[in-house]
């Protein structure tokens, strides 16, 4: 009902649109009139997707990833123990159905689901990651170890803000025993190299 939809749409603005509307002012800046300071806006779009609840995999949604596919990376909430609409599986279905589509699986694949992750996605060409909303609940040495499975030049550093503060996030990130190397792709190189940032 009303206070259902209040909710949802209170996320909405809170998850997707002021987020993406202060990266696109903070590109804008540096960058005036450049396209790519467009991209962040596709937050606010993906946040009403998952808001929407719907399943990842759901024919619906195919005309906007075919208009995606092999020029940007999409974005996916990934996991949950509480719903199936974004388990691993529907994105590895997804990535059969369109062969040029890149995407980024936040929460290291799959949130509170990394096993199913790792079985299903690990391993699968066009995958990148994030490490948002992993860090609190992994030790850092399983941390550790799902990131340099995955590979450390396909995760991305991420904080799920306002979820986490960026610093605690930053803690945790500096509490695995990942090389200075590795921490250069993860909290900067990688995202440069997938989004084409110079």
């Amino acid at each position: 009902p009303m206070g259902k939809e209040l909710d949802s749409l209170a996320d909405l603005i809170t998850f997707g649109l002021l987020p993406s509307v202060m990266l696109y002012k903070c590109m804008d800046i540096y960058h005036p009139g450049e396209w790519f300071c467009y991209i962040p806006l596709i937050i606010a779009v993906f946040s009403a997707l998952r808001l929407a609840k719907f399943n990842i995999d759901d024919r619906s949604a195919y005309n906007m990833y075919e208009a995606l596919e092999g020029r940007l990376p999409v974005l996916f909430h990934m996991g949950d123990t509480r719903y199936d609409y974004s388990a691993p599986e529907r994105l590895a279905k997804l990535l059969r159905d369109f062969p040029k589509l890149e995407v980024i699986a936040a929460h290291l694949g799959g949130y509170s689901v990394w096993e199913q992750a790792r079985e299903v996605l690990y391993g699968l060409d066009r995958v990148y990651y994030d490490c948002s909303s992993s860090l609190f609940a992994l030790t850092p040495e399983r941390a550790t170890e799902l990131i340099r499975e995955i590979g450390t030049d396909r995760v991305m550093f991420g904080t799920d803000f306002p979820m986490w503060e960026a610093e605690k996030e930053l803690e945790r990130f500096y509490s695995m025993e990942l090389s200075d190397e590795e921490n250069e792709l993860i909290l900067h190189k990688n995202a440069e190299r997938i989004l084409g940032i110079d």
